[in-house]
């Protein structure tokens, strides 16, 4: 599995694309959150219409999916044929139909692939395209939720926004990669995750490698103490727009 971070930044940080992951599995692409900046990020990777199978949607803030209208204006553009698959925590058709007209009205009817819903519950299993997904509920100001994708013996964790409860805590155990929001630098905020609150769950989880996204553009900007934490720290770090790892 390879993994490209399409963006790292939060709602309205002028310099970064908003948090996004891109999944490549074989032949396979796999979208993780579409806000606002991401469809074009995702198309200066994708030039095949058909390669995209899924789309994860952690939550339903705009910079979580309001990016959604423009992919599949784009996908249909490029002559998509084949379903589209969303996976998301809570009912998802309502809204993006929503967001659609807002954005193209009457273009629903245009839509020349299918789009397919899942909502899926914590505790479930779902298997798609050789990919199981699960989640678990994170702390949010509405309801959110962190994924776990598990391919044979790899997996990877995947928070969306949002504190981690215990049954998040649970979900990210074994895994290969945290891909981890860190709003703040310390614990100032209850719906959002913290550079401190990783540190800790970095260690209950024994995972080897954390990768810290969505931090606050004031939070970017204090240097001096995010060089001296993660500088200590060689198994968690911030990444980068672009970077590729390889699970």
């Amino acid at each position: 599995m390879k993994l490209t971070f399409l963006g790292t930044g939060e709602a309205c940080d002028p310099t970064r694309p908003n948090t996004s992951l891109l999944l490549e599995t074989d032949s396979d692409f796999h979208l993780l959150d579409c806000g606002f900046t991401v469809p074009h990020a995702f198309f200066g990777h994708c030039l095949d219409p058909e390669q995209l199978k899924t789309l994860w949607i952690s939550h339903f803030h705009g910079d979580h999916f309001f990016g959604v209208p423009l992919l599949l204006l784009r996908l249909w553009e490029m002559g998509r044929k084949g379903p589209l698959q969303i996976i998301s925590g809570v009912a998802a058709d309502e809204k993006i139909w929503a967001a659609l007209e807002l954005a193209y009205p009457n273009f629903r009817e245009r839509l020349q692939f299918p789009v397919c819903f899942t909502q899926l519950k914590p505790g479930e299993k779902f298997r798609y395209r050789h990919l199981d997904y699960m989640l678990a509920a994170t702390v949010h100001s509405q309801p959110s939720f962190a994924l776990k994708i598990e391919k044979g013996n790899k997996s990877f964790y995947y928070s969306g926004d949002g504190r981690a409860t215990t049954e998040a805590e649970e979900l990210m155990q074994g895994c290969d990669l945290i891909v981890h929001e860190a709003f703040t630098l310390e614990d100032r905020m209850e719906t959002h995750g913290s550079i401190a609150s990783c540190l800790s769950l970095q260690k209950k989880s024994r995972c080897p490698k954390m990768a810290l996204v969505h931090l606050s553009r004031q939070t970017r900007q204090e240097q001096g103490p995010l060089a001296k934490i993660l500088s200590e720290k060689q198994r968690i770090y911030l990444a980068d727009d672009g970077e590729q790892l390889i699970l």
